[in-house]
C-alpha cells in the first residue's frame, strides 16, 4: 500500500508503487515523521476507500473474472462443488472484488471433483482458448490446476485440492495437524526427480494423505477439512478447519457476480489472515505488468470487452454423415460462434421407430471430427430441448425446414431457425443406393 523506499542516499514516500515525495536519508528526523505517518495512514485508510486498479493490471482482473464465470458456468451445469479461496475471498469481503493491488484468483474444490474437473471442463467449457492443466513448480510444493487462458500467459485461474478428515479437533489441536502435514509435504517434495510423468506426481501426494489421515477421508463423516498436500501453504498457521467453517457454502458478490464462498468467511479469513481487514504494509503481485507485451496487452483489452458468444444447438440422427449434413452444419455454426449437436441416442431413435446403420458412439465418434461441431451431447427423449436450451444459454435452435412450423414453442426461449434442406440426398436415400448394390 504504502512503502518507503530506498534508493542510495535517497528514500521515496510511495503508494501503490508510485512516489509522493522524497527526501535524503541523511535526514533521520523526517524519515521518522514519515514512518509514523505511513502508519497512520494503515491505521486510518478503510479498504473501500482504496479505488479499483487501473491500466494493464485491471484489464488482467477483468480478463480473470471472465475466465472465473465460465468456470462457475461449467461448475454448476456438471454438478461440481467449488468456492473462491484466498486473496480472492479476502478481496470479496474487504474489497467487494479484486484486492486493488492483485493479480490472480484462487478457489478450492472437494477431491472428488477436483479429480474430475480437468476432463469435464475441456470438454464442456465454450471458450475455446481456454484449457485446465496439470500444474508442478520446480520446488514440487506447488501441484495443483490451472485453467489458462492459451493466447494471453498472465491470464490464468488456480484451483486447490480440499481433503476430508474425520477427527473434531481443537485449535491446538489444528496446529499440531497444520505442522504435521507441513513436515509430511517437505519431506514428500524431495522426491520430484522420480517422476518424470506430472500425473504421477501429482497421484503420489495420496502416499501423504494416507499418512496423515489413513484410509478415513469420506465425505459425509468428516468433521474437519484440511488443504490438500499438493501445495505448501507456508504461510497459513492453520491449514485445517471445523466442516462447518466452510460448509454448507454460501454466495458472496465479487465484482458485481455472485459466486460460492465459505459458510463462515470471517472465521475462515481470521484463521488464515489473522486480522484480514486491515490494510498490510507491504503490498505482493505476482506479476510485473512493465514486462507485459504490447500484443498481449491488446489482446487483454479485447478479451475484458468481448460479447458473451451466441450459442448455437441442433438435433438429429446424423447417421450414414453425407454432404447434406455438413451443409447444415456449416450454416449452422455460421448462426453463431458455438455449436452444439443433440444426437439421438440408439434407444431414442427405436422410441422413433428409426433404425440408424452406426451406432451412437460411432456416429459421435464420426461428427466429432467434424470441425463445425463444438459440442454433441445425447438426445433421449423429445421433451429435453428445453431443459437443453437453458443449461447451455443456448440462444439460437436450428433444425431442417422438413420440421418447419413444429418447433415454434421454443421461440419464448430461443431463436429458432429453419434451415433448407438440401436436395436429393438423405441418409435414407444413401442406405437404400448401399442396398442395392449388394443385390
Amino acid at each position: 500500500m504504502f512503502q518507503i523506499k530506498r534508493n542510495g542516499l535517497k528514500k521515496s514516500f510511495c503508494f501503490l508503487g508510485k512516489e509522493l515525495f522524497s527526501w535524503k536519508t541523511y535526514l533521520s528526523h523526517i524519515h521518522k515523521n514519515i514512518q509514523t505517518l505511513h502508519e497512520t495512514f494503515l491505521l486510518t485508510l478503510s479498504p473501500r476507500s482504496i479505488p479499483v486498479a487501473t491500466g494493464t493490471l485491471r484489464d488482467i482482473q477483468l480478463a480473470l473474472l471472465n475466465v472465473l464465470k465460465e468456470i462457475h458456468k461449467v461448475c454448476d451445469l456438471n454438478d461440481l462443488t467449488y468456492w473462491i479461496d484466498f486473496g480472492t475471498l479476502l478481496g470479496a469481503v474487504r474489497h467487494g472484488g479484486f484486492i486493488p493491488w492483485d493479480d490472480d484468483i484462487d478457489i478450492s474444490m472437494p477431491r472428488k471433483d477436483y479429480q474430475r474437473f480437468v476432463e469435464i471442463f475441456n470438454a464442456r467449457s465454450t471458450d475455446i482458448n481456454l484449457k485446465a492443466v496439470y500444474y508442478s513448480h520446480h520446488t514440487g510444493k506447488c501441484n495443483i490446476i490451472k485453467v489458462i487462458h492459451t493466447q494471453m500467459p498472465h491470464v490464468f485461474i488456480d484451483i486447490f485440492p480440499i481433503d476430508y478428515c474425520d477427527r473434531v479437533m481443537n485449535d491446538r489441536e489444528k496446529l499440531t495437524f497444520s505442522e504435521e502435514l507441513k513436515r509430511l509435504i517437505c519431506i514428500h517434495v524431495k522426491k520430484k526427480k522420480q517422476y518424470d510423468d506430472i500425473l504421477k506426481w501429482h497421484d503420489s501426494f495420496a502416499e501423504v494423505r494416507k499418512h496423515i489421515v489413513g484410509s478415513q477421508e469420506s465425505e459425509t463423516q468428516a468433521f474437519s477439512i484440511f488443504y490438500g498436500p499438493e501445495f505448501l501453504h507456508e504461510t497459513h498457521l492453520y491449514n485445517v478447519f471445523d466442516r462447518e467453517t466452510i460448509f454448507p457454502l454460501t454466495k458472496v458478490q465479487f465484482e458485481g457476480n455472485t459466486f460460492f464462498a465459505p459458510n463462515d468467511s470471517d472465521k475462515y479469513l481470521t484463521y488464515i489472515f489473522g486480522d484480514y481487514m486491515s490494510l498490510p504494509k507491504h503490498l505482493h503481485a505476482h506479476i510485473d505488468v512493465r514486462k507485459i507485451s504490447l500484443e498481449e496487452k491488446m489482446k487483454l483489452k479485447s478479451y475484458t470487452k468481448k460479447e458473451r458468444k451466441k450459442v448455437v444447438i441442433t438435433y438429429g440422427t446424423f447417421d450414414v454423415l453425407h454432404y447434406g449434413h455438413i451443409h447444415l452444419l456449416k450454416r449452422a455454426k455460421e448462426l453463431g460462434d458455438y455449436l452444439i449437436v443433440g444426437l439421438s441416442t440408439d434407444e431414442f431413435n427405436k422410441m422413433k421407430n428409426k433404425t440408424s446403420f452406426y451406432t451412437y458412439e460411432e456416429r459421435k465418434s464420426i461428427l466429432e471430427a467434424c470441425k463445425y461441431v463444438d459440442l454433441i451431447i445425447p438426445e433421449e427423449q423429445w421433451d429435453q430441448k428445453i431443459k437443453d436450451i437453458q443449461k447451455y444459454q443456448a440462444t439460437i435452435f436450428t433444425i431442417g425446414d422438413d420440421w418447419k412450423g413444429q418447433f415454434d414453442f421454443l421461440e419464448p426461449y430461443v431463436q429458432v431457425v429453419y434451415l433448407p434442406r438440401t436436395p436429393d440426398v438423405s441418409s435414407t436415400k444413401t442406405k437404400e443406393y448401399c442396398q442395392s448394390k449388394k443385390k
